[in-house]
């Protein structure tokens, strides 16, 4: 007969320890991450204006203003999506760049222009911005109507 622990035995004893170990750090970790998503808002607006139309083409003028709210600098504040009537609309990586840094309290703003079709005065505008809280991305958006 030997001696010791069954295989079986030490692999239920190994997964009992690690969920052990997980329900023990839980509570910290999701403190940690949630108090600072909870510290990180941020407010978006949005204006839109029609500034060229040639045929079914028009190019829309969309300016986007971002207000730190929260209690946490946000990082890397881009245009993540932009919808004219539901369809989405692409925006190129350079002109996305809203700011790289915005400190709790400020605010900064961003002038975009893109094409589109089948735009009319009073078309809807949906912009969605997202930033990094530290390594937690948050998401914002606004609504508006084309002028």
């Amino acid at each position: 007969m030997r001696k010791g622990l069954s295989e079986m035995m030490a692999i239920v004893i190994g997964i009992v320890l690690t969920i052990a170990i997980g329900a023990a750090l839980w509570p910290m970790i999701s403190h940690m991450i949630g108090s600072q998503l909870k510290s990180s808002k941020m407010i978006v607006n949005a204006n839109a204006m029609l500034v060229s139309i040639s045929g079914t083409n028009a190019n829309v003028s969309i300016i986007v203003t971002v207000r730190n709210v929260g209690q946490t600098a946000l990082n890397d504040i881009v245009i993540y999506k932009v919808l004219i009537n539901g369809k989405p609309i692409t925006v190129d990586s350079k002109s996305a760049l809203i700011a790289s840094y915005l400190a709790p309290g400020d605010t900064v703003s961003k002038e975009i222009v893109v094409s589109a079709s089948n735009v009319t005065e009073g078309s809807t505008v949906v912009v969605v911005v997202k930033a990094l809280a530290g390594s937690n991305p948050i998401y914002a958006q606004a609504e508006t109507s084309i002028q």
